[in-house]
């Protein structure tokens, strides 16, 4: 699918995204005006997926037709925009790749932007349809790693380019591995020099430093025939092959959610040595253990990519420890086993496996894995232990849900205690722990019975008072309404029957719901916060307390179908869905992003594309909707 636009002032600002499936991208706006410090036409990934560094910047264009010069790139400096190319833009495509036509006067000038698969490479053509022209392109370069900037002062003495004929080699200094810029015609012309203070206007808003010096080692003239194309390549590493303009799969969709949501889902795939990954959300996040499995589902079950969802959850497994599997991959560092529900997730994520493939062979090699993970959760471990009910208590001090959110020492949203969406998965976990031992004449887990948790689960849970399941029980009951009671009534073995479920989503619906996704905290609270904004001390602040998160409408569509499944759930699933897909032209063009403002106009803030905002809507949408087939295992 293509989203096209027709380039009116507020579309300028809207961004786009490419990737190459090793967790490199390319990322800016419509109006190619970088906006963020990991806006760039060439972001590579050193060590797949991670070890991401900024590279080309972006191409500055000028043609020249008729003796008339024509500047197509904008900047934005401390006091001024300039040049203001976006001016000349006619029309926007973004699709497989991104293609932006420029009226020059009464001439067409077309460049378009692609990503090689498997390689941290970017493609760059460029047309003049009608007229001869001179184009000059001038690269504007750094190498960073993709979260911090870089000045001119500590740089200028690193920096180093050698340029002959129609291709320069960048070195960004002792360690680092040469860069290559060629053209297919044209000649380069050294002339090097720094781009100075060049203003990240996103980054300035979030509370960052946002200014940055970029180099440039000089330009290449190329001299174009109307109708011929020209192309710019720029890579790190091995070159890329012969290259074609990406075409979009042949698969027949009958349902255009479908075709966009699998498109997006594409995106999120990336290679992690000789296996597979998620990459949590571009353009800032890494590989996730809870964002995975959650995503998982969507990105590659309801897609079809059986062999790689097999291949992640093989070499997740390799990870756990002490019936724990990280929570994050860091770019650098350590993985981190920060994480209460990571593991019950890989538990969710094989079942779905299963229904989806009906692949007992695998499945029946990771079933030893499952049983660790459930004693391990038994047997307890730094932050987490067996409640004397049978439920997983987590410790104070340290963020072990999704609602991660910590400042210095101080947990935003603590949940001390028994988490409910934790103990709805662990009861799944029992739950497909059974299943599984029955089904291959396996040894069940050394663990709580699930039917006791069952019985045990509502006298432990229940707010009467407000007609909903408290967030958190045990010595402390929180009864703030979120959405993690949603889990209660959404997995695959649900903990609550439907009347129950009924009396919950009325709640949800009515305090919770937007067309966006859920609200994480409900507006009477006194922690709640409309909006997503300011520095990181204050978006960390209403990360949960409010915001609005677009992943968790597909926990909501499954509840809503297990408790009105007497009611037409397939026409209500897509009604609760649609909003999402129309908003994919909004923020990040064929996106979905992390998470929206509380209150309306409800804006995409945080990650521009995230995994699990287009994972769960389309598996929700596929199982519910489309209705797609799975083997029944739940018996």
């Amino acid at each position: 699918m293509t989203f096209l636009l027709s380039c009116k002032d507020a579309d300028y600002n809207k961004e786009w995204l490419l990737t190459n499936g090793l967790g490199g991208y390319a990322m800016s706006t419509v109006s190619t005006m970088n906006q963020r410090r990991y806006h760039a036409w060439l972001v590579a990934a050193t060590s797949p997926p991670v070890g991401r560094v900024v590279i080309l910047s972006k191409v500055d264009e000028k043609v020249t037709l008729n003796g008339r010069c024509f500047s197509l790139g904008v900047n934005r400096y401390p006091d001024v925009v300039y040049p203001e190319g976006h001016r000349y833009l006619s029309s926007f495509a973004c699709g497989k790749s991104i293609t932006f036509d420029y009226r020059l006067g009464a001439h067409l000038f077309t460049r378009k932007i692609l990503m090689p698969q498997g390689y941290n490479a970017v493609c760059v053509s460029y047309v003049c349809h009608t007229a001869e022209a001179v184009l000059t392109l001038r690269p504007y370069l750094t190498w960073r790693e993709h979260h911090h900037l870089r000045r001119k002062a500590g740089s200028a003495e690193l920096f180093r380019a050698k340029g002959a004929d129609r291709e320069v080699a960048f070195f960004a200094g002792p360690g680092t591995i040469p860069v290559t810029i060629q053209v297919t015609s044209g000649q380069f012309i050294p002339s090097e020099c720094w781009i100075e203070n060049v203003v990240y206007e996103r980054e300035a808003s979030r509370g960052l430093d946002f200014m940055e010096d970029l180099y440039s080692p000089g330009e290449f003239m190329v001299h174009l025939h109307p109708g011929e194309e020209c192309w710019l390549f720029c890579w790190v590493g091995e070159p890329p092959g012969a290259v074609e303009p990406p075409e979009e799969p042949q698969r027949a969709y009958t349902e255009t959610f479908v075709r966009d949501f699998s498109r997006a889902a594409e995106q999120f795939l990336v290679k992690r040595g000789n296996s597979y990954s998620i990459i949590a959300g571009y353009p800032w996040f890494s590989d996730w253990g809870r964002d995975t499995f959650i995503s998982l589902p969507g990105i590659c079950l309801a897609t079809g990519r059986f062999e790689a969802a097999r291949r992640i959850l093989g070499v997740f497994a390799d990870h756990i420890k002490d019936g724990l599997l990280p929570n994050c991959f860091s770019e650098n560092g350590p993985a981190c086993y920060n994480s209460a529900d990571s593991a019950l997730w890989w538990i969710y994520a094989l079942f779905k496996y299963l229904e989806y493939t009906g692949d007992d062979d695998f499945t029946e090699c990771l079933y030893d894995w499952v049983r660790r993970i459930i004693e391990g959760y038994v047997s307890g471990s730094e932050h987490i232990r067996l409640s004397r009910e049978g439920f997983i208590e987590t410790s104070p001090g340290t963020q072990l849900t999704w609602m991660d959110a910590k400042v210095g020492d101080e947990v935003i949203t603590p949940r001390a205690g028994m988490p409910v969406e934790i103990s709805a998965l662990w009861y799944n976990a029992l739950r497909v722990g059974e299943v599984l031992a029955r089904r291959y004449g396996k040894t069940p887990p050394d663990a709580p019975r699930s039917a006791h948790l069952k019985e045990r689960f509502l006298p432990l849970f229940w707010n009467e008072q407000r007609g909903c399941l408290f967030d958190v029980s045990g010595s402390c009951r929180d009864d703030a309404v979120r959405p993690n009671q949603l889990f209660a009534a959404s997995l695959p073995f649900p903990i609550v029957d439907e009347d129950v479920a009924g009396r919950m989503l009325q709640v949800v619906f009515s305090q919770l719901w937007v067309p966006t996704g859920l609200r994480t905290l409900a507006p009477d609270h006194p922690s709640y916060r409309p909006r997503y904004e300011g520095g990181p001390l204050e978006r960390d602040r209403a990360y949960h307390q409010g915001t609005v998160w677009a992943w968790l409408l597909g926990p909501l569509v499954d509840a809503v179908c297990y408790a009105w499944h007497h009611r037409d759930t397939q026409e209500a699933a897509r009604a609760l869905l649609r909003p999402l897909h129309a908003g994919m032209t909004e923020a990040c063009i064929g996106q979905v992003g992390e998470c929206f403002h509380a209150e309306p106009p409800h804006d995409s803030v945080g990650a521009p594309a995230q995994a699990w905002s287009v994972a769960e809507p389309l598996r929700a949408f596929s199982e519910h909707v489309l209705k797609v087939k799975r083997l029944e295992v739940r018996q």
